[in-house]
């Protein structure tokens, strides 16, 4: 099971003290992702994340994720039972996919459909989700 870490601020940039405690608390977090950790430092926000390999093992499912034009990043927990169905379809739409993850899928179909992707998704699942250009994050979790 991934964890992740996360804060976002208003006053910028962060502070070096501020990194480091948030790169303490991504590390707090290493018995629940084992294999990987990665971090996302954007103006104001910082995304941190641990990941324990599961769909793809490759790096290239490495989070925070980014889509290819960087404006949205993910931190992402848990898994889309859906998402080959719901790749397929946004593929329909022109999209193309780098790793084979769900959490690639997860975040394109944000990209596409916004909060109504959520309701796409059959899965259990928690993120959070930065928006780059309108500098919104969005917190979300499956409706259990």
């Amino acid at each position: 099971m991934c964890g992740f870490f996360g804060w976002m601020k208003f006053e910028k940039p962060f502070r070096e003290s501020e990194i480091t405690y948030s790169r303490n608390s991504v590390e707090k977090l290493s018995h629940r992702g084992p294999d990987a950790s990665g971090e996302w430092l954007g103006d104001g926000i910082y995304l941190g994340h641990r990941r324990l390999k599961i769909l793809d093992l490759s790096d290239q499912s490495a989070q925070p994720f980014l889509t290819a034009d960087n404006r949205y990043v993910i931190a992402y927990n848990g898994e889309i039972y859906n998402y080959i169905e719901i790749r397929e379809e946004l593929k329909k739409e022109g999209f193309s996919f780098r790793s084979c993850a769900d959490t690639e899928v997860f975040l394109a179909a944000f990209s596409h459909w916004k909060e109504k992707a959520f309701l796409k998704f059959d899965g259990m699942f928690s993120a959070a989700v930065f928006d780059n250009q309108t500098r919104q994050l969005f917190l979300v979790r499956d409706p259990l």
